[in-house]
């Protein structure tokens, strides 16, 4: 009985918290790439916005280790772009700092 209690609940428990660790983890991580490529290509953020459940146009790309944000930028001339940013590789997650850009008319 106490076998069957660990695996049905104490198992699925220790899976969520895996996930729900690994997912704000990346957040944190993908926010902080953001940031420093915001500074490295003389922008300053506006406003970040994560996407997870949004039309864009990355369709399903972002599914899969990496990290999507639809952004407001403030560029040097001081005029506003928006933009979806996909942060990160299919394979190394967020250790690559990559980058996919689709700029918003």
């Amino acid at each position: 009985m106490e076998l069957l209690l660990l695996f049905f609940i104490a198992l699925p428990t220790i899976i969520f918290l895996f996930f729900a660790l690994d997912y704000f983890y990346s957040l944190r991580a993908g926010r902080t790439l953001l940031k420093e490529w915001a500074v490295n290509n003389e922008y300053e953020l506006l406003t970040v916005k994560y996407g997870l459940i949004r039309i864009n146009p990355f369709f399903f790309n972002f599914l899969w280790k990496k990290r999507l944000f639809k952004v407001t930028l403030k560029t040097m001339e001081g005029n506003q772009r928006s933009a979806w940013i996909l942060v990160g590789d299919i394979l190394s997650g967020l250790r690559i700092k990559e980058f996919d850009i689709k700029w918003i008319a």
